[in-house]
Formats: structure tokens, C-alpha cells, sequence
């Protein structure tokens, strides 16, 4: 079984880290899979390094800055032809846009959606330019043989778009050891990673951290950057950097933080399935989130150390902050990764894609 995944690029996301995993399950399998991964826009050699020893010349990258142009189309399709294989597997809407150039009825067609559409559009592109991406997604996913939600909240949105909507979580390694001695320290340790954008909420998330943090002693350790704005970083230090607020801009070792880390922290306005809160569940971190659907997901069972906030008001999440704070532990031992080792490893999603591709192909 041939499967070609598509993705816009290869800079380190949600969407990539997905991709690898798919990947690395696949070289422990026995499942009769070959991957090949195209990658649609130029990319650093740095975030090619690992999927080039991953795949060899199963890696395909497109030069130039691009998404889509007509040469692309030609060479995409062209690419597709030879490979021949029996599931073409989008992932991200820029690599969803080269439905209506290449489809044949040769292959199967599957797109995994990792967002919400105009809820996630709009708050990055802008409300026009936004609104006619989930319009013109919606309309592709007509065309394909299924789509895959990564939670159940993303399945729900797009349900009746496609005649076959299913639900896969995304997951993420589990065989590292998540499990080392931690250090006991004085005050908590809290980190968020991922984009600093309007979607992911971060100015809420630091002026409570800020106002917390006169009255409570503890550490919040920020990871990421904005890919639309370079200077996000260092604008963000000016306002909100202190002795317990640090900026460490994008890394490529969240596991290092993780690892020395008590709890994780996310205001984000919308997700599809978050994979920074599962990497932190891995690491069995405690877990202080936004009350949205995808993040309510991850609450399998009572007794899980999640505290969740609302969004309207800052105040809420500083009250949620201040009491977990007030209550902490040395030492405190959470429940989170039993949780995350029961429904969120790569091997579970593994399995799933690869029953989903088996079902298309037994037709």
C-alpha cells in the first residue's frame, strides 16, 4: 500500500509532528505501508534534516516560496502519476487547494483537519480572506473519499461535508522516558509552547500571569514565536518580560522544558486536537486550559489534574491560576499521562490511519 501525505511545508507544527509520527509507527509496523511525503513550499534545510533520514528519496520537496502556481500544479500532478499511489492523504489547507488540479479516480483522497475552518481562518488571515478559505475547504471536502477530524469537536464541524467524517486523535510518542526524576522546586514551573498569535491567546494568557505572579512566587517559561510577525518575540519580553515571565522564543527541544516543568498552561481560543497539551500530558504534567471543546476532550476521566478558565475575562483565568498556586505540592505527582498513554500515543492514531486507508482500498 502506497500512501503520498501532502503538507504545506516542513516547519515544525502540530501538522508536521503528526506526519512524523505517522512515519516513525510506520518503520516499527508490519503493515504493508510505504509513506512518501511531499513537501509543497521551500523549507530550511534544518526542518528537512529529520524527514530526509526518515524517508531517503521517499521525501519529496518542491522548490520555491510558493504554496500553489501553475508549475507546481503540473509537477504535482506529474509527481502523482508516477508514484501511482493507492491513498493521497492531504494535510493542511494549502495542501488541500491541489484537489481540483490533480484528483483522479485512480486513488483515494483523504484530508485530515486539524482546525475549525473560519474559527481558526479568520483570526489569521483576516475575516475576508478567511471566510473564503473555510468556504472554498468546505467545497473540497465534497470531492474526497473521507475526512478526518482530530477530535471530536473538528468532526462535528465538518460532519455533512463529506460522506465519510471520522474521528482520529492525534498522539505522539510515548516511548521516551517522560518519567525522570524531577527536581523539587521552591515554586511551580509552568511552560506554554506554540505560536504567539491572536488565536493561541497569548496576551491573555500573560497579562493573568503577570497580575499573578505580585502575589504568588512561580516561573512561566514561554516557547514559540508567530511566523507572521518576526519581532513578536521580542515585543512580547519588552511588555510582559520579568524574573518570573521568560521568553525563549521558537526551540526544538520542548521535552527538555517539559521534563523539568509541574504543570502547562493555554488560553488558546481554538485548537484541533492541541499536541503541545499532549506532549505535556506525556511528560505528566498537570494541566491549566482554556474551557473550550477540544481542550474538554481531554478529560477521560474525574479525577484528572485539568483546571479549566473561561475566556471572557482575564480574571478568570487569574483566579484558576492563583488557586492551583495556592494548593501546589512539592513533589505533587500527577495522573495525566495514564490518561495520555490509554488514548493519545502515535501508535493508537497509527493503527487508526492505516484501518481508515485499508477500508478505502477493500473499497
Amino acid at each position: 500500500m502506497k500512501v503520498l501525505l501532502m503538507v504545506p511545508s516542513l516547519r515544525k507544527t502540530g501538522v508536521t509532528e503528526v506526519i512524523k509520527s505517522l512515519i516513525v509507527e510506520n518503520a516499527k509496523q508490519e503493515n504493508g505501508v510505504t509513506f512518501y511525503l511531499m513537501a509543497l513550499r521551500q523549507v530550511r534545510p534544518s526542518d528537512a534534516d529529520m524527514f530526509t533520514r526518515l524517508l531517503g528519496k521517499k521525501l519529496i520537496l518542491l522548490d520555491g516560496d510558493q504554496y500553489i502556481s501553475l508549475s507546481k500544479i503540473l509537477k504535482v500532478r506529474k509527481i502523482i502519476q508516477k508514484l501511482n499511489p493507492d491513498v493521497v492523504h492531504f494535510h493542511g489547507f494549502n495542501a488541500e487547494i491541489y484537489l481540483p488540479f490533480v484528483r483522479s479516480n485512480r486513488h483515494h483522497w483523504v484530508s485530515t483537519a486539524h482546525n475549525l475552518g473560519a474559527e481558526d481562518f479568520v483570526s489569521t488571515y483576516g475575516r475576508i480572506p478567511g471566510s473564503i478559505m473555510a468556504t472554498v475547504q468546505k467545497i473540497l471536502y465534497h470531492h474526497l473519499d473521507a475526512v478526518v477530524g482530530v477530535s471530536r469537536t473538528v468532526s462535528a464541524h465538518y460532519r455533512g461535508c463529506c460522506r465519510e467524517v471520522i474521528t482520529i486523535y492525534n498522539g505522539v510518542p510515548s516511548q521516551e522516558n517522560t518519567n525522570p526524576a524531577k527536581e523539587h522546586h521552591a515554586s511551580p514551573v509552568g511552560v506554554y509552547a506554540g505560536n504567539l498569535d491572536q488565536r493561541k491567546n497569548i496576551k491573555f494568557l500573560l497579562e493573568a500571569a503577570r497580575h499573578v505572579g505580585k502575589d504568588f512566587p512561580f516561573t512561566l517559561v514561554v516557547l514559540g514565536d508567530n511566523p507572521q510577525d518576526p519581532t513578536c518575540v521580542q515585543k512580547l519580553k519588552e511588555q510582559y518580560g520579568s524574573k518570573n515571565i521568560l521568553f525563549q522564543g521558537r526551540v526544538n527541544n520542548v521535552g527538555k522544558y517539559l521534563s523539568k516543568a509541574d504543570f502547562f498552561i493555554s488560553a488558546s481560543k481554538s485548537e484541533g486536537l492541541p499536541m503541545a497539551v499532549l506532549e505535556a500530558m506525556k511528560f505528566n504534567l498537570d494541566l491549566i486550559l482554556s474551557n473550550i471543546p477540544q481542550h474538554r476532550e481531554l478529560r477521560i476521566a474525574d479525577d484528572q489534574d485539568i483546571y479549566f478558565f473561561g475566556l471572557k475575562e482575564v480574571s478568570s483565568l487569574e483566579k484558576v491560576l492563583s488557586s492551583y498556586l495556592r494548593q501546589w505540592q512539592p513533589g505533587h505527582v500527577s495522573n495525566n499521562q495514564r490518561i495520555f498513554l490509554q488514548h493519545f500515543t502515535a501508535q493508537k492514531m497509527y493503527i487508526s490511519y492505516v484501518g481508515l486507508y485499508k477500508k478505502l482500498i477493500d473499497g
